[in-house]
């Protein structure tokens, strides 16, 4: 089994960002989001304290035991030239809107229940990312799908506090 570096996927990504956007964490889903062939829809969300160079959790839920993709990019709005988002029916994702730039992409699989969680180190604080997934979950009768797609994610860390617990404010 071949062991996949997130933090250096994520990282990429992070450091490919250049503009702040915002002082706040925040994430924020937005765009439209479409089931695969199962009638399921995926779903990515992140937990934890969003924080510059601290650890929290990217979350994805879609079909049992399938294949998936990681979309990160750097904008929500173009994609070399191409405006986002980008309906993508004619590429056999029925109703699907791309939401977000394909900087990077990294594949995983969805367990028996179809959940994956994976622990990510905030970048750049007050600098967007842009996330979305992709499942495969294709029509193989008539070949109408090929799979769904959540909705964006837009991650923006906080800069880290210099206060600690216990600190009088």
């Amino acid at each position: 089994m071949r062991k996949t570096n997130w933090l250096a996927a994520f990282g990429v990504a992070g450091a490919l960002c250049a503009a702040s956007s915002g002082s706040s964490a925040q994430t924020i889903n937005y765009g439209n989001d479409c089931p695969g062939f199962s009638g399921i829809t995926p779903t990515l969300s992140a937990s934890g304290q969003v924080v510059s160079g601290q650890g929290y959790t990217l979350s994805v839920t879609g079909p049992a035991s399938t294949g998936a993709v990681f979309f990160a990019g750097i904008s929500n709005s173009s994609w070399m030239s191409i405006p986002l988002p980008l309906d993508i029916t004619t590429f056999g994702f029925t109703g699907c809107d791309l939401n977000v730039s394909l900087n990077v992409q990294q594949g995983f699989g969805l367990d028996g229940t179809g959940n994956f969680s994976v622990p990510v180190t905030g970048h750049t604080a007050g600098v967007s990312i842009y996330l979305q997934v992709l499942t495969i979950d294709p029509d193989l009768v008539n070949f109408t799908t090929l799979g769904g797609l959540s909705e964006g994610l837009d991650v923006t860390p906080l800069a880290p506090s210099s206060t600690a617990l216990g600190d009088v404010i």
